[in-house]
């Protein structure tokens, strides 16, 4: 009688064993077909009106960029994450500027640039920016100032006006070396911090009406907390390069 329990319960364990190793660490299955992504776009966000699934792409063995098109000729962008033994579609957005996926957001050597850029704004490249803004405070007797920050990243789109890219090198160590910093501390407000550094586009054109991109920007959708947006920056918001 205790044999049989015994082995019940060792029965059990590699049941529940097996099925965690199936939700959280199993290879992940094929992506579904182009209609069935087609569906699950549509029926997450209603009134998207999803009509091409233009490419799948890979960023990682577990993440895929799906960009697409809708039936009123927007470019959109949908974000696929391989979770609990199925893809589940985290992220929608009806406009194709460019989007920072943030894979695992405590490491910055894993976030990619996605983009979808609509062919009727004519870009041809763009310049992607990395900010921060110039900081002064008091605390006690210390006296901190913080200087401002302004990278940026030319990228030729060309020949690919959707796509994907790693995140420039510099960029991610100097992001990694913030982020140490502020996670060590007792009290984080994520929030000010995406307030006071944060990404922008442009198409490196001087700003009116002419040339702003405005059939890619101003997406609408569903957005994950895995994703930065990326505000579209005017000559007022730069420095003089």
């Amino acid at each position: 009688m205790m044999n049989k329990k015994l082995s019940l319960i060792v029965f059990s364990i590699l049941i529940v064993f097996a099925a965690v190793y199936l939700l959280y660490y199993s290879k992940p299955a094929e992506l579904p077909a182009k209609d069935e992504l087609l569906q699950k776009i549509n029926s997450t966000l209603l009134n998207i009106g999803a009509t091409k699934v233009q490419d799948t792409i890979y960023v990682d063995d577990t993440h895929v960029f799906v960009p697409f098109i809708t039936k009123n000729n927007k470019y959109g962008k949908s974000f696929w994450t391989w979770n609990k033994y199925k893809w589940e579609v985290t992220s929608i957005q009806s406009g194709g500027q460019p989007s920072i996926w943030k894979i695992d957001k405590e490491n910055p050597n894993s976030y990619k640039i996605v983009w979808n850029i609509h062919p009727d704004d004519k870009l041809d490249s763009m310049n992607l920016y990395l900010m921060r803004e110039r900081n002064y405070h008091i605390t006690g007797d210390i006296h901190v100032y913080q200087p401002g920050v302004q990278m940026v990243q030319k990228i030729n789109i060309t020949n690919r006006l959707f796509g994907s890219m790693d995140l420039p090198k510099n960029w991610a160590n100097f992001l990694d070396s913030i982020l140490r910093v502020e996670l060590d501390k007792p009290f984080i407000n994520t929030f000010e911090l995406e307030q006071a550094m944060y990404f922008g586009w442009n198409n490196g054109k001087k700003y009116d009406e002419n040339t702003y991109p405005k059939l890619s920007q101003n997406a609408s959708g569903i957005q994950n907390d895995d994703l930065s947006y990326v505000r579209y920056m005017d000559d007022n918001d730069l420095e003089s390069q």
